[in-house]
């Protein structure tokens, strides 16, 4: 081979990959990936995402369940942090192989673009794939559009993750479970669960007094443990693997069938914890709180269980002690930010920014940019759920620019410099 064709070769084997936020792995998501591999092979298919949770509410982790219960294989979903960056997949490239990354035809307009030209005149990285002889990964990278399709969601034509993340927290369980086996079928269960635990269950605002309350009055420790759960998901993973071998489990799963209708017990469950952690939560008591708030892996807890001795007599006394003594100082433990206060707004613009796209009166909201102890202008940024969607979508489609979207979400002349430049309809305004 001369020197000259060495350096022309053409590659001879392809990756695609397909990139995406995937908050949550959808059906239209499935069908691109179902489309990719009609074109490239199973085997050379890839669907690539981050494990960023600053703005969405779907770690690595759970997008890589979620996407094996639609069919995706798990050695096929891969963790990056920069998905159009061709440094993100040297380890699936070698010098025979040429790049090629996946998106819907609706994304045809969103950055990053094929077949741009450089201000010195040369060809952009990304060219448009033609399925004909194409470079080597080093050379160039292809960007490949797939067909879009909608999918029926609690009655509705969807298309976006955003839409879903709006829908999903107001429907009915029975609902849950049918849109879930339709989109991941046969574990629609487990889907559920997982989709429960990053969306949440909507409550209304008025019976949030009615259920926790009497709930806080029971018992104290029980919350405490409930939180510990919540706030450290692993740990539930590790109680349902373990307590058919752990003989106090199975006792606290007996005892607090007896508790069916404790407010208690309605309240952890309305939480999202399942039953196993509702009775570690209930059956542990002060003991177990004591033991349990140091663990910090697997590892010590399970060392800790195992030890652990419990007091089911203990625990009951606590519930009447705690009942009379009227304890109430645990109703903030779930407490959220309180995005409709200026100055307790959460001070990540981007799960704002969700939280307005998800609601659906139409009328605007505000970004608030006050910081506690600086001098505030009393200037507010308005935008109304249509536009903050849209905004979110852009986000979502583009995970690679997500950290300097960030950085500028981070005052109201940056914010709505942004905004201008990607149209997002906005308005700046005193606070009234």
């Amino acid at each position: 081979m001369l020197l000259r064709e060495l350096y022309e070769a053409k590659a001879k084997r392809i990756v695609a990959v397909m990139p995406g936020g995937f908050h949550p792995f959808h059906p239209g998501h499935k069908s691109l990936y179902d489309w990719a591999v009609k074109q490239f092979g199973q085997t050379n298919v890839y669907v690539a995402a981050t494990n960023d949770t600053s703005s969405r509410p779907f770690p690595f982790n759970v997008k890589k369940e979620l996407a094996s219960f639609a069919g995706v294989p798990p050695t096929n979903f891969i963790q990056v942090k920069s998905p159009f960056n061709m440094n993100s997949y040297t380890g699936l490239l070698d010098s025979s192989t040429a790049l090629v990354f996946i998106r819907s035809k609706k994304d045809e307009t969103e950055q990053p673009l094929p077949d741009k030209i450089k201000k010195d005149g040369t060809p952009g990285y990304l060219k448009s794939w033609t399925g004909r002889q194409m470079d080597d990964a080093t050379v160039s990278g292809y960007m490949a559009y797939g067909p879009t399709q909608e999918f029926q969601f609690s009655g509705n034509d969807i298309k976006s993750a955003s839409e879903l993340r709006s829908a999903w927290p107001r429907m009915s369980p029975e609902a849950k479970l049918e849109a879930a086996e339709a989109m991941y079928p046969g574990k629609s269960g487990a889907a559920v669960k997982l989709l429960d635990d990053a969306l949440g269950n909507e409550q209304p605002e008025e019976s949030i007094q009615e259920w926790a309350l009497p709930a806080i009055k029971g018992s104290k420790y029980a919350f405490k443990i409930g939180k510990w759960l919540w706030n450290n998901k692993w740990a539930i993973a590790w109680f349902t693997a373990a307590w058919k071998t752990i003989g106090w489990l199975g006792d606290a799963i007996e005892w607090v069938q007896k508790l069916f209708d404790h407010p208690i017990t309605k309240a952890l469950a309305k939480y999202g914890l399942p039953a196993i952690g509702i009775a570690i939560a209930l059956y542990g008591g002060k003991r177990l709180w004591d033991e349990l708030e140091n663990i910090k892996d697997e590892r010590e807890l399970d060392k800790m269980i195992r030890s652990f001795v419990p007091n089911p007599q203990e625990v009951e006394k606590e519930l009447e002690l705690a009942m009379a003594e009227d304890e109430v100082a645990e109703l903030n433990l779930f407490k959220k930010s309180n995005n409709e206060d200026p100055k307790q707004q959460d001070p990540n613009k981007l799960k704002v920014l969700d939280w307005v796209g998800s609601r659906n009166d139409g009328k605007e909201h505000f970004l608030s940019f006050f910081v506690k102890g600086a001098a505030w202008s009393g200037r507010l940024l308005f935008i109304k759920p249509d536009a903050a969607k849209a905004f979110m979508k852009k986000v979502e489609d583009n995970p690679e620019h997500e950290a300097r979207i960030k950085k500028m979400l981070t005052s109201i002349e940056t914010t709505s410099k942004l905004f201008t430049q990607l149209n997002i309809d906005h308005q700046v305004r005193r606070a009234s």
